[in-house]
């Protein structure tokens, strides 16, 4: 499979009164596509995941064993109609509660409440920018990955002071 061939082309104009919006016709898609088929592609449209996957990257996603996530992996979630793809910081798991994953995208300082696997639509193995592809499964990658998992909780530290460089000179 390509990876352009499971980008849902599907959008409503925002604001249409007679349906659901664009994003939600493209979130139903792509989820349905993976449930499926086992695979899609999907664009990043923001920087949340900065400077790991950028805005316009294209992001190869497989269906996954919600069981087997692990700190460091890119998975990608569902959330009232919406996707996001977050970073896996940890997870956890209760005598009486079902096992929850707690997410994080890379350039935001805090973390997400917590994945359920109702939620979990699959986990990102490759990312695709411009004539690049880059492998997240190779060993170097997943080790980069499980690190930024651990430093997660500085991020606020690192890009506070960015964004603030950001707006002065921006």
């Amino acid at each position: 499979m390509s990876a352009t061939s499971a980008v849902s082309p599907a959008r409503i104009a925002p604001g249409s009164q007679t349906g659901p919006t664009g994003a939600q016709v493209h979130a139903k898609t792509i989820g349905a596509k993976i449930r499926a088929q086992g695979a899609a592609s999907v664009r990043i449209l923001n920087g949340d995941m900065f400077p790991w996957m950028r805005s316009g990257d294209q992001v190869f996603v497989r269906r996954w064993n919600f069981e087997l996530l692990r700190p460091g992996d890119v998975i990608l979630f569902e959330r009232n109609e919406e996707f996001f793809v977050h970073r896996v910081i940890r997870t956890e798991s209760g005598k009486r509660a079902a096992k929850t994953v707690v997410t994080k995208g890379d350039a935001l300082d805090s973390a997400d409440v917590p994945v359920t696997e109702e939620e979990f639509v699959g986990r990102a193995t490759r990312i695709h920018r411009g004539k690049r592809h880059i492998d997240i499964q190779s060993l170097g990658q997943r080790v980069a990955g499980r690190t930024l998992a651990r430093l997660s909780k500085f991020s606020a530290a690192v890009y506070a002071p960015l964004r603030i460089v950001k707006r002065l000179f921006v």
